[in-house]
């Protein structure tokens, strides 16, 4: 009977117990590490207290920012379908279709909207800004004289750089025949006064 309790006590401690009441209280033993690693807040809470102390992480951050913005499965059968006021942020949408209400990019004075092709196109008339065509040639001539006016005030500076140099180069050069020559003439001097 001994061998028997002893061989029952050795497999006791070798295996865990895998009874319901065994998992009950591990479960409660995570239940209580989880709600005791903050005794502040819950960990349930841990989320939001992190995001309302500045301690969350970024993606965090950025995840609450967004979720706001998914839609959910049950929008789909809860919501209207969207017309086309809620399928942009603009209240009113007309611009994009009609030309004589505020915000159209289309809008044309009379003139400009009853202009011929003829007056358009004819030799004699003033170039029209309004037009695409024109608005094309006036960009492309404007960066083209703005290329060639970059390059030649380039050449202007390197010119007046070089004319300095060459300035400043030969009024060196003259300085030096001049002192040179200061100092032959000293020497000459001195060796007259020495010889007399």
């Amino acid at each position: 009977a001994s061998q028997s309790r002893s061989l029952s006590d050795t497999t006791s401690h070798r295996a865990p117990s895998s009874s319901p009441a065994s998992i009950r209280s591990r479960m409660s033993q995570t239940g209580a590490s989880i709600t005791s690693s903050q005794p502040g807040s819950p960990a349930i809470y841990e989320h939001q207290v992190g995001l309302i102390t500045g301690k969350a992480r970024v993606s965090d951050v950025i995840r609450a920012r967004c979720t706001a913005w998914k839609p959910d499965k049950s929008e789909l059968f809860t919501s209207s379908p969207k017309t086309r006021f809620g399928m942009t942020v603009y209240p009113d949408t007309r611009h994009v279709t009609e030309h004589d209400v505020p915000l159209s990019s289309a809008w044309m004075s009379e003139l400009d909207r009853f202009k011929t092709t003829n007056s358009m196109n004819c030799p004699f008339a003033s170039p029209d800004k309004h037009s695409p065509q024109q608005e094309d040639a006036l960009r492309k001539h404007a960066r083209n004289e703005f290329r060639v006016e970059t390059i030649r005030q380039r050449q202007r500076d390197m010119a007046e750089r070089a004319f300095e140099a060459n300035e400043t180069r030969q009024r060196n050069d003259e300085m030096n025949i001049a002192r040179k020559a200061l100092n032959q003439f000293n020497y000459e001097r001195k060796c007259r006064m020495a010889c007399a």
